[in-house]
């Protein structure tokens, strides 16, 4: 009877653990095997990805390097967004099916509003896997992608992350530049040329040869005056590492009033090995409280830049960043 008793028990065990099991299955869709499909568990062999959306948006990111990867040929791509779509790339995992409501939902909405993904690996021409990032589920904790290929789409997420991931694949070039105002190796630098608009006696050009520093002004560029190497250092870690925080918006009128204006400083950096776009500073007058009659009518927090080889393109930059590199001949001279 015991005997008995012990054989229906286990068969209880099995039925339940398969009933476990086939739940298991309804909720995720999917085997464990089969969760990060859209998934690269090693992103260190990821050397290409490329995005694009129904607007005709295109990124193209490639790597050049442990901590550097280029944007469409032609930028330095922004390297804590890169970051991010790695992570994503590394740990994207299928949560669940589609109802077939959500579905053809889905599929409808896929030839206006989903982006394509192609992930390339190992410097292969073939991408290893390509799939297409829809919308968010209604709760914005899933992320609706299809597999190219495959009719079934699925919700994905991030185990741990509350939100949606649709926006770390975005298609916009804007949105991936590098920040870089200037990130430059201090012992690179050659040559420092500052010229402020209308005072010759404050423009002035420092130079460096690794060891010894000197400076001389746009006045009386025919003498030149020793720096000391702690002056000197301070200055060139002004450019170590500086970045933009937005571009600048405004109306046609507006941008063409900034690029038309008179800039408060303009600088120019030779370096070894690099080819440096000299930039332009300018005041942006503030907006709320500073238009009231009697107050500062510029913005106090941050310029505006142009970039030599960006001359289409305003930037805001954070003035307490910029300050720092406000120097003049007279700083030099005086101290």
């Amino acid at each position: 009877m015991k005997k008995v008793t012990y054989i229906y028990f286990a068969i209880l065990l099995l039925v339940g653990s398969a009933a476990i099991f086939l739940l298991t299955q309804n909720r995720t869709g999917t085997n464990p095997n089969m969760m990060k499909v859209f998934a690269i568990a090693d992103t260190q062999n990821v050397t290409k990805i490329f995005l694009a959306d129904r607007a005709n948006n295109r990124v193209l990111l490639e790597r050049k390097g442990p901590n550097l990867w280029s944007l469409n040929k032609k930028y330095t791509a922004y390297k804590s967004r890169v970051d991010l779509i790695l992570e994503c790339i590394k740990n994207v995992e299928m949560k669940n099916p589609l109802s077939e409501k959500a579905k053809k939902a889905f599929l409808k909405d896929m030839l206006t509003g989903s982006i394509k993904v192609e992930i390339y690996t190992h410097g292969n021409d073939v991408p290893e896997k390509t799939y297409y990032v829809g919308g968010t589920t209604a709760d914005q904790l899933g992320t609706i992608m299809l597999m190219e290929g495959s009719k079934d789409p699925m919700v994905t997420w991030i185990p741990g992350f509350e939100g949606y991931l649709s926006v770390r694949y975005e298609a916009v070039e804007k949105g991936w530049r590098s920040r870089e105002v200037y990130k430059i190796a201090p012992s690179s630098i050659r040559e420092v040329t500052y010229t402020y608009p209308g005072s010759t006696e404050e423009s002035f050009t420092f130079k460096s040869d690794g060891k010894n520093f000197s400076i001389s002004s746009a006045a009386h560029p025919e003498k030149s005056y020793t720096v000391s190497p702690a002056m000197a250092k301070d200055f060139l870690l002004g450019f170590a590492n500086i970045e933009y925080e937005a571009f600048y918006t405004a109306s046609n009128h507006e941008m063409d009033s900034v690029k038309n204006s008179s800039p408060l400083i303009n600088i120019s950096v030779k370096a070894e090995g690099q080819n440096i776009p000299s930039l332009k500073f300018f005041n942006v007058l503030a907006v709320g409280h500073n238009q009231m009659a009697g107050r500062d009518p510029f913005d106090r927090t941050r310029f505006l830049a142009i970039a030599s080889d960006a001359p289409a393109e305003i930037l805001y930059v954070q003035r307490r960043n910029i300050e720092r590199l406000m120097h003049g001949f007279k700083d030099f001279i005086e101290k």
